[in-house]
This record gives structure tokens, sequence and C-alpha cells, in this order.
């Protein structure tokens, strides 16, 4: 009798714990939705400030692919755009203990390219290389850089809302991001991203033309990936 007395009195404790445990989730999540909520007045204010901002990106202004995409967001009260890219294809030399930043670009293209365009860019660099006096050393790599785009949002139920559809239309990889007096930025992007270094720059090819065949059709599968995850958003 003591014993089974003991279960029923551990069983109705662990009950009342989780009882408790989520009644405070609940005052949690209620108490955030409330409290990461801007009045519309003041983030309106934000808002007009940011977008008469110069656009300070390579390119300086938003890629034609995407522009319906970004003014569709900018027309809602509750978000706005603070960076985006349309997806693209970028080849870099790496420099040792350098940051990415101050990296020699070498090529960007926001449309697929084909491997002869690729090499003539690579002929052009190894010549310039072998004429300069200072020669750089480092790592080539190339990437792919699909669909993201950087959304500011109002309110918590904002950004789950915008964070819901981006999941629900492929973009697997998207997620929030709280910043400075807890602003609120939801991250569209997928998960088609792909790196790969391609060799040293005091090396000849690495990689056979096989492979780097093989390679350009692959990216190119994923620009038309990437294309068909954007027209979800138009």
């Amino acid at each position: 009798l003591q014993t089974v007395i003991r279960l029923k009195t551990t069983e109705m404790r662990y009950r009342v714990v989780a009882h408790a445990k989520i009644h405070v989730e609940y005052l949690r999540i209620n108490f955030y939705d409330h409290d990461m909520e801007i009045s519309l007045h003041t983030f309106l204010a934000e808002k007009a400030t940011f977008l008469k901002k110069v656009d300070f990106s390579r390119k300086g202004s938003v890629d034609e692919d995407i522009e319906d995409i970004v003014n569709n967001i900018n027309s809602h009260d509750d978000y706005f755009t603070t960076s985006s890219c349309s997806g693209r294809l970028v080849a870099f030399v790496e420099v040792a203990n350098q940051r990415k930043k101050n990296c020699e670009w070498l090529f960007k293209s926001h449309k697929a390219v084909d491997l002869i365009t690729f090499r003539k860019v690579l002929d052009s660099y190894f010549q310039t290389l072998q004429s300069s006096s200072g020669k750089t050393s480092g790592v080539i790599w190339l990437k792919f850089e699909p669909l993201i785009i950087h959304v500011r949002c109002r309110s918590l139920q904002a950004a789950k809302q915008l964070l819901n559809l981006a999941l629900n239309s492929g973009c697997r990889n998207s997620g929030v991001m709280i910043g400075k007096r807890l602003r609120l930025t939801v991250a569209l992007r997928s998960t088609l991203t792909l790196a790969l270094p391609l060799q040293h720059t005091d090396q000849m090819q690495m990689l056979s033309d096989e492979y780097l065949e093989f390679l350009f059709q692959t990216i190119s599968i994923k620009f038309t990936e990437n294309d068909q995850l954007r027209s979800k958003y138009q």
C-alpha cells in the first residue's frame, strides 16, 4: 500500500511539474509576442530612413530578377528588406590570413555560364599573374550562392508568418535573427549553396576537364532550381 501511495504521489508530482513547465512556456511565448513588437509609427519611420540609404553593395542596386519580390515585401507595413541577392556564381582568390572582404574577386554572374567562359577568366588571371612582379599566393574558390533576402520584421508574429512562408516554399535554410534592441530579421535562403576550392595560384590545373564539365553542369542545375524557388515568391 505504501508503495502504491508513493507511486501515485510521484505521478501527481510529475503532472504538476509538467503542467507548470507548459504554463511557463505559454507565458514566455506570450511575453515575447507582446514585447518583441515595434509600434507601427516607429517601424514605418525606421523603414523610410533605411530605404532612403545608399546601396553599398557591389552592384549598387537590387537585382532585376528579384526586384518585384523586394518591392512586394516592402509594400507591406510589417516588413522591409535590408539586403538581397537573386543568386550568383562567384570566383575569388582567398589569400591566407585575409578576410573575405580583402579577397581578390575574379568573376561574378547572376546567370549560368559554361566552362569555356570560365576558363577564359582563369586564363586571363594567370596571364596577369605571370606579368606581375608582386605575385599573389592563395586559393581559387568557386561558389554558387542561391537567392537570399534579409527582411526586417515589425513583430515576432510577422516574422513567424514570413518564416513559415519561406519554409513551405522550399527555402529550408531560412531563419530568424534577433539583433540589437530586439530587432527581428528573417533571412530567406535555401540549401542550394555550393562552395569548393579549385586550385592554388602557385600550381597548374589540378582538376580534370571531365570533372570541371560535370561541376558546371551541376551549377547550371542549381541555377534552374534557384529560379524555380524564386518564382514561388512572385
